[in-house]
């Protein structure tokens, strides 16, 4: 479904005008992210380096290719090993009780966009890192959501973004929201056969074609 689709279908369900195009797409936008996010897309992945400063304990992650979603998968050190990545800064500081000790990186602590390292090499070191990218967000009407099979665009992004809608209708309203409700139910159904399809995609299959 193209934007301009699933705009139409979630402003047929609001009926309400105050919702407009800006304001559903961003909806829109924001239930594309999340998902994409919680369900960990496998295409989403990225390589790339980021290289440390000597006169700090910390690298930003921001300027990766393809934007930094918050995830982090593997760090490898410029001999291509594999570093340990711990839950949280303070785990990480627990290990000396400080940051400024020399020598060659042994653990990473990813902290919002901030990659934490320990030791600190005294001239700079270049990191590859394996994480996960940012959905490119919609802003044409012929935009297509691709990273979710068409299939689901209805159950996840109309019923996703009318919830948020119904949400803001019903603010105030002594009750437990029911079409708020309604709509995030078959938007998490939704998300349950989403990852069932990408459990069943995950296996990828190279044929040799050398010959006999």
């Amino acid at each position: 479904m193209q934007l301009s689709e699933i705009r139409e279908e979630v402003q047929l369900i609001a009926q309400d005008s105050v919702f407009t195009d800006e304001m559903v797409d961003s909806y829109i936008n924001d239930v594309y992210f999340s998902t994409v996010m919680e369900c960990l897309v496998p295409e989403m992945k990225g390589l790339d380096t980021v290289t440390t400063d000597p006169l700090l304990s910390y690298v930003s992650m921001t300027g990766v290719s393809g934007g930094f979603s918050g995830v982090l998968s593997r760090v490898y050190d410029s001999n291509g090993n594999s570093v340990t990545i711990l839950p949280t800064l303070e785990t990480l500081m627990d290990l000396s009780g400080k940051l400024d000790v020399e020598g060659s990186i042994e653990v990473v602590a990813l902290e919002g966009a901030t990659l934490w390292y320990y030791p600190c090499p005294a001239t700079a070191e270049v990191l590859t890192v394996v994480y996960f990218k940012n959905p490119s967000l919609m802003s044409s009407d012929s935009d297509i959501p691709d990273v979710i099979p068409e299939f689901l665009h209805r159950k996840i992004l109309v019923n996703g973004a009318a919830s948020l809608c119904f949400d803001k209708i019903e603010d105030g309203v002594d009750n437990l929201k029911p079409n708020t409700q309604s709509r995030e139910l078959s938007r998490r159904e939704g998300l349950v056969r989403f990852r069932e399809w990408l459990g069943k995609n995950r296996k990828h299959y190279v044929w040799s074609q050398e010959p006999y």
